[in-house]
């Protein structure tokens, strides 16, 4: 476990930089409620993607719901996964939603000032 999380935040997708001592990983904010029977269910939300500096043990960048820039048109959106590290950012699987009733997937970049910037549109096979 990387810093002091919340109880019910998870650490997940841990993504290695090939060269430098950087590590890229996305965290999870997790919820429990109790359905009309009185089940509990869960839910997951995203919470962010941090990159950590292993050296030095300190968070470099946190991206969060708040801080990131969707692309025009976009209600809402998230970071699903961590593809690789490129030369100005991260390329990631995003979530995009432009509507409250559906969500497509694309391979994106996050750059530095936290754009997210779609490269290619991922069929169903990808989700």
């Amino acid at each position: 476990m990387i810093g002091n999380p919340d109880d019910l935040i998870s650490q997940d997708s841990p993504f290695l930089h090939s060269s430098k001592p950087l590590l890229a990983y996305i965290s999870t904010q997790h919820e429990f409620s109790l359905d009309e029977e009185g089940k509990e269910r869960h839910h997951g939300n995203w919470h962010g993607l941090h990159i950590v500096n292993l050296e030095t043990g300190s968070e470099t960048q946190s991206v969060r719901e708040e801080s990131i820039t969707l692309p025009a048109g976009t209600k809402q959106g998230w970071i699903c996964e961590i593809v690789s590290f490129g030369d100005s950012g991260l390329f990631v699987k995003a979530a995009l939603s432009k509507n409250e009733t559906s969500v497509e997937y694309f391979v994106a970049e996050l750059d530095a000032a936290q754009n997210v910037k779609p490269i290619a549109a991922l069929p169903a096979v990808f989700m």
